[in-house]
């Protein structure tokens, strides 16, 4: 996890509160200013790059690299 990431595991949608799980894996890397949002998995060894938003509900195979806003797999 590198600087100035955000892991958010909750947000207030249409005036409800929601949160969900965060699962990162083993020997995963989140590149800088990236943000996570709550409700993902990333398996082992996925790589999302920097300045990149993962959306709520992803799931990131392992050995994957994901880049974008929103992050998608490359």
């Amino acid at each position: 996890i590198n600087q100035m990431v955000t892991i958010q595991g909750h947000s207030l949608e249409d005036g409800a509160f929601k949160s969900d799980y965060i699962r990162i894996g083993d020997g995963c890397t989140i590149g800088c200013n990236a943000f996570v949002h709550y409700g993902i998995e990333m398996e082992d060894n996925v790589a999302l790059g920097p300045d990149s938003f993962l959306m709520k509900g992803e799931h990131l195979a392992a050995n994957s690299t994901w880049r974008g806003n929103p992050a998608r797999e490359i």
